[in-house]
């Protein structure tokens, strides 16, 4: 179902419908491993998304962390994506972490594939205010479906926030966006 809204929140996760600024009845989506510290708190759509998964995970959030690492790499392992590219900004952890975390999240990606090689997880962090004045929110792209998120892309921040989709990637021009922004990212 395109375009539903997807409240994840630490003080909702019993709720099973809710209304949205529309009137209109909306589902909302429970957290699993509810927990204030060292669980993550994760958009149950969205991990079922990533685990079913054919074609791409793209990942565009200025502020990725830890938390992101920590709901994407999970159910990187369970689906069989060839493109897994993030673009985050460079302010918010040193190279030495940005490429620990990019290591775990290929381990999990390649943790069920047979056959030679593997698949790299390509991440950039070439976001900024002056490039991209306009990036406000976080997004991720899953095969054909576009997230919209308030806070880190799986819906891991332990704080009131909320998330959307799915909603089609040829409609909004996601994939082309995001394409756009690596180029860019890589001139």
């Amino acid at each position: 179902m395109s375009g539903h809204v997807h409240v994840a929140a630490a003080i909702l996760p019993s709720l099973a419908k809710g209304t949205n600024a529309d009137g209109k009845r909306e589902e909302i989506h429970e957290r699993r491993n509810m927990h204030h510290q060292g669980i993550v708190l994760k958009l149950v759509a969205f991990e079922v998304a990533v685990e079913s998964a054919l074609a791409r995970v793209l990942v565009l959030d200025s502020h990725f962390d830890e938390i992101g690492v920590n709901v994407l790499g999970p159910a990187l392992s369970r689906c069989q994506v060839l493109d897994a590219r993030l673009l985050t900004s460079r302010s918010d952890i040193d190279n030495q972490d940005r490429e620990r975390r990019r290591k775990t999240l290929v381990r999990h990606l390649n943790s069920n594939r047979s056959g030679p090689g593997g698949v790299e997880v390509q991440w950039r962090a070439k976001l900024d205010k002056h490039s991209f004045p306009f990036l406000r929110d976080r997004f991720a792209i899953v095969d054909d479906d576009l997230w919209h998120f308030g806070s880190t892309v799986g819906g891991g921040h332990p704080g009131l926030t909320a998330a959307s989709g799915p909603w089609s990637a040829s409609d909004t021009r996601a994939v082309e966006f995001f394409d756009e922004c690596w180029r860019i990212c890589n001139a």
